[in-house]
């Protein structure tokens, strides 16, 4: 199974649990007869497995809001199964945003984290600390408001100071990274046709080419 949320109050998380069934009830058809008494959304399909078994797998998907010091709350709006991985962009140039509820095997729980890290009170501010705890498990960010790399007289970059703001996504598009294309490989059309990529992060920002730091521009600087 699988549970990921947003961060604060009136957020949402998603859960998704997968069942493997030996005793299979089959309609007409063929196919396994599912009654579902719940509010959720399900979907059930079957799978083989190494040795040629068959398998009969139902995932279940559950919509509930997070509220701060009380249990969940099932949400009025329930969302069916997703059946394939959903990015904030393009899928080949942007980071991912909600995996699949179908997996092969999960030996544990994901914990998946969407939205934005707020400043506390809504009050404006440079940078802060957000974070998030699941039980023992604890994973903190440094986030900022915008800021740059500014080019020098001396031809130095230096990173500017960050701009004021209430909120900053959280998505790897913000974090240090990037790509840019190589001049060494070259189309037919004599255009750069490869990506030099950072190892870690394609899709942020700060990770600039050779050809751009010649220049004099300010660089978007990640926060």
């Amino acid at each position: 199974g699988r549970c990921s949320g947003e961060e604060g109050a009136g957020g949402k998380r998603e859960c998704v649990v997968a069942r493997r069934s030996r005793a299979r009830e089959l309609d007409m058809t063929g196919a396994v007869q599912v009654n579902n008494y719940t509010p959720l959304s399900h979907l059930a399909f079957e799978k083989h497995g190494r040795k040629g078994e068959v398998f009969d797998v139902i995932a279940v998907r559950g919509v509930f809001h997070l509220v701060h010091g009380s249990a969940a709350q099932l949400a009025p709006m329930q969302q069916p199964v997703r059946l394939a991985d959903h990015y904030y962009g393009e899928p080949e140039t942007s980071s991912l945003k909600c995996e699949s509820d179908l997996a092969t095997f999960k030996p544990s729980t994901d914990v998946l984290m969407t939205g934005h890290a707020r400043t506390l009170h809504g009050a404006p501010m440079s940078q802060w600390l957000a974070g998030v705890q699941v039980g023992a498990l604890v994973k903190a960010v440094r986030v900022t408001g915008p800021r740059v790399w500014d080019k020098t007289w001396m031809g130095n970059w230096k990173l500017g100071a960050p701009g004021l703001t209430t909120e900053v996504p959280l998505q790897y598009e913000l974090a240090y990274g990037g790509r840019y294309l190589d001049p060494g490989h070259k189309h037919k059309s004599g255009q750069p046709s490869h990506f030099i990529e950072h190892p870690f992060n394609p899709a942020g920002r700060g990770w600039a080419s050779p050809e751009k730091l010649k220049q004099s521009a300010p660089i978007a600087a990640p926060q």
